[in-house]
């Protein structure tokens, strides 16, 4: 079960009802035959959630303890022929508790818990007990586990496999007064902090918002014209299992402008997956986007690299040369393939400037400016988790903020976008076309008198315009 709740609503407290309504029923309608009922309290951290609670919990449950341990965290209770074994877990070192097996396990504040603690250590731990999971918290856009909370809350929406979801507003708390949570929502929205109350108030998930970009629904607006995998040698068309999506053919220009140039963003990577992006810096548009996967050589990503942009016509490509790994890439494709990609020195400033222009334009999106990116899901899923860290684990502040994906998630759509975004915010002047000269009409004798003079040496008086024929300027 994954419950949103809004803040205060009481979490904690709904984590007690349910386990003292499950202890009251085990062994008899829930768990028969079993004889000791296993429950797991788990928490960001140990120092500031687990203990907290571990402490109010042997208040509450002082006339049944049988056996607690302040250093383990573990409390034994007996009613009556019913026996439990609870345990306070603090998930900054969730590997430490791995073997455990539990008939139920709450995990608290879901948002700043790592997906890891979830899916590795927590899940098999309702093995062979038929265990049950709840996870609850409040929706936010900052956090560590901010992603997978979402996507469970999500797909226990469809109710299927045995999960569910339920939200709960802070209005559905008895002991909160609609006064108290209208002055709270109006001191947020005096800050600008509409979302905000969205979030805490109403545990409303912004699936159009992320930690760092937002507008994202008005940014991932173009869809997948063609799918293409990577054989090795060429590309093929494939919906299924592609490398390549585009959302439209190169430009081939009209009767009064050029073709539109274009930029790509490059991000190489070991164990990353390699992504190639490419703009329309008319338009802002992305006209395609290559990701091939990680813990593959470079001959066999460069190959499919090359390919795209000969296909583009060879847009300016921007990679981020502070890794040797880029480097050596590059000389290699200016080696074997006679094309060359430009560096940029990506420091902590000067990556922050593109995060920022980065910003921009999503917000722009819609609008005069804004950018368009193709509606792939693993692209978008970048984008929404994409954070900004700027406290440790011990919640300790950083010397400086830390960008990139939450654990377990990548970041490379992001990091190759925003390294194009350097040259998607500077203004672009449409090239126009030159309207061809009608032989032996005024203009082509003007032209070839010019250059008759200028094939002599001499310098062509400058045009003055006179009434009648253009010829008369040469009286």
């Amino acid at each position: 079960m994954v419950c949103a709740f809004g803040r205060s609503f009481g979490k904690t407290l709904t984590a007690f009802f349910l386990f003292w309504e499950e202890f009251r029923q085990f062994g008899d309608t829930l768990w028969p035959g079993e004889k000791t009922y296993d429950f797991a309290y788990c928490a960001p951290t140990r120092a500031n959630h687990a203990i907290k609670e571990y402490r109010k919990w042997k208040d509450l449950l002082k006339p049944l303890i049988t056996w607690h341990s302040d250093v383990e965290l573990t409390l034994h209770i007996q009613l009556g022929n019913k026996r439990a074994i609870l345990d306070f877990w603090g998930l900054d070192e969730h590997d430490s508790h791995r073997g455990a097996r539990k008939h139920r396990i709450v995990i608290d504040e879901a948002k700043d818990v790592v997906e890891a603690a979830f899916s590795a250590t927590l899940m098999p731990m309702t093995l062979g007990r038929n265990g049950r999971l709840l996870v609850q918290g409040t929706p936010s856009r900052w956090g560590r586990g901010n992603a997978w909370f979402k996507a469970a809350f999500q797909f226990g929406q469809k109710r299927q496999d045995g999960y569910f979801s339920l939200t709960a507003p802070s209005h559905d708390n008895p002991k909160l007064t609609v006064e108290e949570i209208d002055r709270l929502k109006k001191a947020a929205l005096l800050s600008g902090g509409e979302k905000t109350v969205r979030e805490e108030i109403y545990a409303e998930w912004l699936s159009d918002e992320g930690a760092v970009f937002n507008n994202l629904r008005e940014v991932f607006a173009l869809k997948v014209l063609r799918s293409y995998r990577w054989t090795g040698f060429a590309f093929i068309e494939d919906d299924e299992h592609p490398h390549l999506w585009i959302s439209e053919h190169v430009d081939e220009g009209d009767a009064y402008r050029e073709p539109d140039k274009l930029v790509a963003g490059l991000d190489f990577g070991i164990k990353d997956p390699t992504v190639l992006t490419i703009f329309n810096r008319r338009t802002h548009k992305q006209v395609a986007v290559l990701r091939m996967a990680g813990h593959i050589d470079y001959t066999e990503i460069i190959p499919a690299i090359d390919k795209v942009l000969d296909m583009y016509r060879w847009p300016v490509v921007l990679y981020d040369a502070g890794g040797g790994h880029g480097g050596a890439a590059r000389e290699h494709l200016a080696r074997h393939y006679q094309q060359g990609v430009s560096g940029k020195q990506w420091s902590f400033k000067s990556k922050v400037a593109d995060i920022t222009r980065a910003q921009m334009l999503c917000s722009l999106a819609g609008k005069d400016g804004g950018w368009y990116l193709i509606d792939v899901g693993w692209q978008k899923a970048e984008f929404e988790r994409y954070e900004v860290v700027t406290t440790t684990k011990d919640g300790n502040r950083l010397a400086r903020p830390q960008f990139g994906g939450p654990a377990g998630m990548h970041d490379d759509s992001v990091s190759a976008a925003c390294l194009a975004a350097t040259m998607l915010s500077a203004e672009y002047h449409v090239v126009k076309k030159k309207a061809e000269v009608v032989p032996f009409s005024h203009d082509y004798w003007d032209a070839m008198i010019r250059a008759q003079v200028r094939a002599r040496g001499g310098r062509p008086p400058a045009p003055r315009p006179t009434k009648g024929s253009k010829w008369s300027r040469w009286r």
